[in-house]
């Protein structure tokens, strides 16, 4: 899939929305879990000290755009509300 760029002369955009559920701490063990995956095995990501942060857990209920993901029809909403996404904030 092509990320960035235009498609059929518009910029690409996804637009996700649903639910979300914020949860106070947690972020720098759910980094270092995820740095396990995308980094490497036994990588750690947040320093010692890195404050707790909150996560924010997004479950799907709609989602458009322009992009080529539009061409993937074999992707239902209901194939996506059993995921969440995820964002993580330490400050």
């Amino acid at each position: 899939m092509v990320t960035g760029g235009k498609t059929n002369g518009f910029d690409n955009y996804l637009v996700i929305d649903g639910r979300a559920r914020i949860t106070e701490g947690g972020a720098p063990e759910l980094l270092n879990r995820l740095a396990q995956i995308y980094i490497a095995p036994d990588t750690a990501f947040t320093p010692s000290g890195t404050p707790q942060g909150y996560i924010t857990r997004i479950t799907p209920e709609s989602i458009h755009g322009i992009g080529p993901w539009n061409e993937l029809s074999s992707i239902t909403l209901s194939d996506l509300t059993s995921y969440s996404f995820s964002s993580i904030l330490t400050t």
